[in-house]
């Protein structure tokens, strides 16, 4: 016998000692009672097929009468979602998990509010294929985005490079580029790396398979482990004697 308790628009289930609750197209977990926050989780399983579009996770949601603020997006939470466009990440939330966007190949863009911390990125967007942009509120405290690629909040590490950019100039504040920066960028077929950076990070360019050169200026003295690996489309390197 399967009991379905409907408390205004959410609907209450329970899985492996959790309580989750539907909410429009949301699944959400209450992290806590006292604080009255929770976590999206994932996409409801009754609309998950034509789930897509322009989507914003809400700021705020109801839960039998109580309002929770969302603060945060769990892991995986909206992998494998083909058809979803684009993502707005409220200001409320702090966390995104690991893989949470992955292989959401229709993604084109993600809007990120001024509360993400650190470590939600390389991996939340892992292999977006079709992702131009991430526009991150000038006001977070630890991001900052430049022409849609995501840097640290002081713009010194170039975090993340969206795989469907096609060329990129870094900005000369940039000093160093991040693991993982460029990977998976099948578009990227020219880049412009400025003087002042210093290091490359382990597998920074790999399977940028449309890169046919790069040079590497003299400020640089460190390439972390495959940084360029399955780049098939090159025919010339130039590593300075600094490295």
């Amino acid at each position: 016998m399967i009991v379905m308790l409907l408390a205004l628009t959410a609907l209450q289930c329970y899985a492996d000692d959790y309580t989750f609750y539907v909410v429009d197209e949301l699944v959400y977990k209450i992290n806590s009672e006292e604080d009255r926050t929770a976590t999206v989780v994932r996409v409801d399983e009754s609309c998950s097929p034509q789930f897509g579009g322009d989507k914003e996770i809400p700021q705020k949601v109801i839960i039998n009468s109580k309002t929770y603020t969302v603060t945060a997006v769990g892991m995986n939470a909206f992998e494998n979602h083909s058809r979803l466009t684009s993502i707005t990440i409220p200001n409320s939330v702090t966390s995104i998990g690991n893989w949470a966007f992955k292989n959401c190949d229709g993604l084109t863009s993600v809007t990120i509010g001024n509360s993400a911390t650190a470590n939600c990125f390389p991996y939340a967007f892992w292999d977006c294929k079709n992702l131009t942009e991430i526009n991150v509120n000038p006001e977070n405290a630890n991001y900052s985005s430049i022409n849609g690629v995501v840097y640290d909040k002081n713009a010194s590490t170039l975090i993340l490079c969206p795989n469907k950019k096609a060329s990129i100039t870094i900005p000369n504040s940039v000093t160093s580029i991040g693991n993982y920066a460029f990977m998976n960028c099948s578009e990227l077929s020219s880049i412009t790396i400025p003087n002042s950076v210093e290091t490359i990070g382990d597998y920074a360019f790999k399977s940028c398979s449309r890169l046919s050169s790069i040079t590497i200026p003299n400020s640089v003295t460190s390439i972390g482990r495959s940084s360029f690996e399955y780049c098939v489309g090159f025919t010339s390197i130039t590593i300075p004697n600094s490295v």
